[in-house]
């Protein structure tokens, strides 16, 4: 998940700072906005990605076990 987290922040980034540029900012400005959406997207992705797995483990472990439930039967 850190590495998809990654990816989502650096491409933020770009998109952000291309953006930014494009709306006539200057660069020290875009760039600072730039790395601020980034690192908030990093830590959203980071936390989203940690429930998103939470859930398909538990999902998976209930599953089996309903699994195992139903060969005792």
């Amino acid at each position: 998940m850190k590495r998809l987290a990654v990816t989502i922040a650096v491409m933020t980034f770009f998109a952000s700072a291309g953006l930014g540029l494009a709306g006539g900012a200057t660069p020290f400005s875009c760039s600072m906005k730039a790395v601020a959406a980034a690192v908030v997207i990093y830590i959203v992705a980071r936390i989203a990605g940690g429930i998103a797995a939470r859930i398909i483990a538990d999902a998976m472990v209930q599953s089996a076990q309903n699994d195992a439930k139903t060969k005792d039967i």
